[in-house]
């Protein structure tokens, strides 16, 4: 009954909107400290989902960066803990679902993306290396779901880290198509690195940048 209560109870603080994200808050707070075991079950899932929608809709250009942080943590917490074992197809929905909820926060973004990943090499280990028709379905389906992903996330870094990781991946699942795909989109994305400013190219970004070209071009090689 307080699963089924507490989305009304919500919805009587709209006229509130600052009351209402303290209490969605507290309420992630509260489930960040005391759920501890994953879940799967369909009401409780979207019941927190819904939670931390209201908190990602409180973001907006005004927001101070430590509070994204906050959140964002806060989200992360709920994400790792939805968890459908061998049911990649449930899990891939979810993520489908999260990255339409919480779309304004590149680090729940970029956590989806590695997450979507991580779900992939499950799925070939699961099958010793060698894809079955369905899951080379799924995982298909999964490199869609990054190359659609990675460019809302507003950091380019992250973009151009991601879409290497997920060539690579590809290349490993024998997805040609899809790892061709992920290496033309972080090309295009390079081209851009003359736009940067020197502040975002100073420093560590420089050093950075010249060892993930060396780290792509080395990537290059294993592309038929």
């Amino acid at each position: 009954p307080f699963q089924r209560n507490i989305m009304p109870l919500i919805d009587l603080l709209q006229g509130e909107p600052k009351l209402r994200v303290e209490v969605c808050k507290t309420m992630m707070q509260h489930f960040a400290r005391h759920q501890k075991d994953d879940m799967n079950d369909l009401l409780r899932v979207n019941l927190v989902l819904y939670i931390a929608k209201t908190l990602h809709d409180s973001v907006n250009a005004m927001t101070f960066e430590d509070e994204r942080r906050q959140l964002t943590d806060l989200i992360l917490n709920f994400i790792r803990k939805v968890n459908y074992g061998r049911d990649f197809e449930a899990q891939l929905n979810f993520y489908v679902e999260a990255r339409a909820s919480f779309s304004h926060l590149d680090g729940v973004l970029s956590h989806l993306v590695q997450a979507t990943c991580a779900l992939v090499m499950q799925a070939l280990r699961i099958v010793k290396g060698v894809h079955n028709r369905k899951t080379s379905s799924f995982v298909r389906a999964a490199f869609g779901y990054c190359y659609i992903t990675i460019p809302t996330i507003v950091s380019y870094w992250s973009r151009l880290s991601l879409y290497l990781l997920c060539a690579e991946l590809a290349l490993v699942n024998t997805c040609l198509p899809q790892a061709e795909s992920m290496f033309e989109a972080a090309v295009a994305l390079l081209a851009d690195a003359g736009e940067l400013s020197e502040s975002e190219l100073a420093g560590e970004k420089e050093t950075w940048l010249v060892q993930y070209l060396s780290n792509f071009a080395g990537a290059l090689i294993l592309l038929p």
